[in-house]
C-alpha cells in the first residue's frame, strides 16, 4: 500500500510549458554518475549488487587495500543505521512517526557546481549530516568545485565522505590478437563541504511553484505519462498489482487538502511511492514482492517508499509532513529489518537508486520518440 506523505513543488522547468530538449537534457543529466555507499559486512556481496549501476557485462571491483578504508565505510554505515533505528523506535513508542527522510525534496542534497542531485544512500548520508549541523542548505561540493565557484572553505570546517564508484577501462588482447577492452567498477571516497562551510558563495533562491487543488503540475503528469507504466484512477485505495502489472489510483478528487499540504501534495507522493512498486516487475527489474508480514513485503515497502522520495527530490518536490496513521504498521517490520541486517538500508536505497534510473531511461526514450 502507498503512503500518502504531503509534498510542495518547486519550480524545476524555467517555463510551465513541458519542453521536450530541456526535459531530455534533465533526464539525461540525472542518470550521468552513480554515487552509492556500499557495505562491507559478511552480507556485503548481496548489497554491492542491488547498488551497481546496472550495466550487463561490467563488474564491480572493491578493493581493499586501505584498512583505514573498510573501517570509515563500517563506521558511517553503523551512524547511519544507529540514527534511522532511533527515529523507527521513537515512532513505534510514540505512534507519531516523522520519516528521517522527510526533508528529500526541496532540501535533496545537490552539487553546487554541477547541479546534478546526488543519489543513493549519499542522499541519506548528507540529509542527515545536514540535519545534524544544522546546515540550512542542500549545497554541497568539493574544495576544488568550491574553488572553481570562487569560494573558499572557512577555517576549521570539518568534510562529509561520501562514497561513489569510477568506472575505470583496460585494453587487452585476445587469443586471436585483437583488443578487447574490460571495464570494472571502483569505489572511491570524495570529501565534500556543506554550503553553510564556505565563505564567497551565495546559494541560489529558487522561485516556488504553489500547488493548488485543481492545478496539477505538468512536469510531474508528463514524467508520468512517459513511463508508459498502465494507470487507473478510480477505487478505494493505491496499490500495484503485479498480476496485471498496473496501478490502480483513487480519484483525484479524493485526495483532500489537509494542514499538511495541498491535494496535489499528496498525489503525486503517492503515484510515486506506486511507480516504485511497478518497476519491481518480472518485465521490469524483477524484484521479489513478498507476502504482507514477511521480509520481502517489509523491504519492498521501503524500497517504494525510498523511491518515491528520490523522484520527489528529482523533481523537485518538498517533503514536509507525516506519514497517515496507517503507514504506522510498517514501522515493527522496519525496524526488525535494520536491527537484524545493518546493510538493510543501504541495500533499499540501491535498489530505489534503481528503480529511479529505469523510470528515468523509460523517459527518455519516450522523449527521444516524441521529438523525432
Amino acid at each position: 500500500m502507498a503512503n500518502r506523505q504531503g509534498c510542495s513543488l518547486n519550480k524545476v522547468l524555467s517555463s510551465v510549458s513541458y519542453n521536450a530538449s530541456a526535459a531530455l537534457a534533465s533526464f539525461e543529466s540525472s542518470v550521468k554518475e552513480l554515487i552509492a555507499l556500499a557495505p562491507t559486512r559478511v552480507r556485503a556481496a548481496e548489497a554491492i549488487s542491488s547498488l551497481e549501476v546496472g550495466i550487463a557485462g561490467y563488474s564491480l571491483a572493491m578493493p581493499m587495500k586501505a584498512p583505514h578504508h573498510k573501517d570509515y565505510l563500517m563506521e558511517h554505515l553503523n551512524e547511519l543505521t544507529d540514527n534511522i533505528i532511533a527515529a523507527l523506535e521513537e515512532g513505534v513508542e510514540s505512534g507519531n512517526w516523522t520519516k528521517p527522510w522527510q526533508i528529500i525534496g526541496g532540501d535533496c542534497p545537490v552539487n553546487a557546481q554541477t547541479g546534478n542531485n546526488y543519489k543513493g544512500m549519499n542522499i541519506l548520508v548528507l540529509l542527515f549530516k545536514a540535519q545534524a549541523k544544522g546546515y540550512s542548505t542542500p549545497y554541497w561540493a568539493g574544495i576544488r568545485q568550491w574553488n572553481r565557484l570562487g569560494a573558499k572553505v572557512k577555517p576549521e570546517e570539518k568534510h562529509t565522505k561520501i562514497v561513489f564508484l569510477d568506472r575505470k577501462t583496460d585494453v587487452s588482447l585476445d587469443s586471436d590478437g585483437e583488443k578487447v577492452a574490460h571495464s570494472w567498477w571502483v569505489r572511491k571516497t570524495l570529501r565534500v563541504w556543506n554550503a553553510d562551510q564556505i565563505e564567497g558563495w551565495s546559494p541560489p533562491t529558487p522561485e516556488e511553484m504553489v500547488l493548488s487543488d485543481d492545478v496539477y503540475i505538468d512536469t510531474c503528469d508528463k514524467f508520468v505519462e512517459a513511463t508508459k507504466i498502465r494507470i487507473f484512477w478510480g477505487g478505494m485505495s493505491a496499490c500495484f498489482f503485479p498480476t496485471k502489472n498496473e496501478i490502480h489510483m483513487p480519484p483525484r478528487e479524493h485526495f483532500l487538502t489537509t494542514t499538511d499540504g495541498t491535494a496535489a501534495y499528496h498525489v503525486y507522493s503517492v503515484l510515486f511511492h506506486e511507480l516504485g512498486h511497478a518497476t519491481g516487475h518480472e518485465d521490469r527489474l524483477d524484484r521479489k514482492f513478498g507476502k504482507f508480514g514477511d521480509n520481502a513485503y517489509a523491504i519492498e515497502e521501503l524500497v517504494a517508499e525510498l523511491t518515491s522520495a528520490f523522484l520527489c527530490g528529482q523533481l523537485g518536490i518538498a517533503d514536509k509532513t507525516t506519514p497517515r496513521a496507517d503507514h504506522l504498521k510498517y514501522l515493527k517490520s522496519w525496524l526488525k529489518l535494520v536491527k537484524e541486517d545493518r546493510t538493510i538500508i543501504m541495500k533499499c536505497a540501491g535498489e530505489a537508486q534503481k528503480a529511479v534510473d529505469y523510470l528515468n531511461e523509460e523517459v527518455k526514450k519516450t522523449t527521444r520518440q516524441q521529438a523525432a
